[in-house]
C-alpha cells in the first residue's frame, strides 16, 4: 500500500484537488516498508490510501491535540517522526461543522500526537516562581503557548517533578532571561514536545 511522507501529504492535501488517502489504523509491517522505502526522511505516520472528503480543502480547520494551528505551523511538523504521531484523521464538512461550528465549514484535520506524560499539566501546578508564571500567562494570553510549555533550563529540558523542583529552587532572583523559542526551531529540535511552546530559561 502506497506510503506518503508529510511533505507529499501537505502538497496533496492543500494544493491538489486530486483525492489522496489517509489511514486511521496502522500496522507495523506497513511502517517497516515505509521506513525502508524512504530512509532518512521524516514521516508523520503511516498513511494508507483512503479518499479524503470532497468538502475538505485548503481552508480546512487544523487541530493539533485539540488546539487550532495555522497552515504555517502545520507545515512545521515536517521534522516529526512517525512514532510521534498517533493518528491523523480528516473530517468531512458535515461532521466538522457539527463539532466545531462555522470554523469547520471547510472540513477539519485532526492530528493526535503521542503525549509525553512527564510534561502534563499536573507537573506545572506547583510552580511558584512569579517571574516565570507571569511570562507563561502573558504568552498564553497571546496564543503563543499553552499553560504547560516545555521549559529548557540552561539548555536542559525539564520533565516531571524536576519542573517544579528546579524552577522553584531558582527563585525570581535566580532567573536571568526567559525567551520564547520560535516554532520552526522548536519543532526541529524538540519534536512533538514543542507543541505547547518552548521557553528557554537562563539562570544568573
Amino acid at each position: 500500500m502506497k506510503q506518503i511522507i508529510l511533505s507529499l501529504f501537505i502538497i496533496a492535501c492543500f494544493s491538489s484537488c486530486v483525492k489522496k488517502q489517509l489511514s486511521n489504523s496502522i500496522s507495523s509491517d506497513t511502517n517497516q516498508q515505509a521506513s525502508a522505502a524512504v530512509q532518512g526522511e521524516s514521516l508523520t505516520g503511516k498513511i494508507n490510501e483512503k479518499s479524503l472528503p470532497s468538502s475538505f480543502d485548503e481552508n480546512a480547520l487544523i487541530l493539533l491535540n485539540g488546539r487550532r494551528i495555522s497552515r504555517e505551523e502545520f507545515e512545521l511538523l515536517n521534522p516529526l517522526k512517525s512514532g510521534e504521531i498517533k493518528e491523523i484523521k480528516a473530517l468531512p464538512k458535515e461532521e466538522a461543522v457539527r463539532l466545531y461550528g462555522k470554523d469547520g465549514e471547510h472540513g477539519a484535520l485532526l492530528i493526535t500526537p503521542l503525549i509525553d506524560e512527564t510534561l502534563s499539566q499536573k507537573y506545572y501546578e506547583g510552580l511558584n516562581n512569579s517571574l516565570l508564571l507571569e511570562k507563561i500567562q502573558e504568552l498564553e494570553s497571546q496564543g503563543k503557548i499553552n499553560s504547560n510549555p516545555l521549559l529548557v533550563l540552561n539548555g536542559i529540558p525539564l520533565r516531571g517533578e524536576e519542573i517544579v523542583e528546579r524552577i522553584n529552587a531558582l527563585g525570581e532572583e535566580g532567573i536571568g532571561e526567559i525567551n520564547l523559542l520560535v516554532k520552526k526551531t522548536a519543532y526541529a529540535i524538540y519534536g512533538v514536545r514543542a507543541m505547547n511552546g518552548v521557553l528557554l530559561i537562563d539562570s544568573k
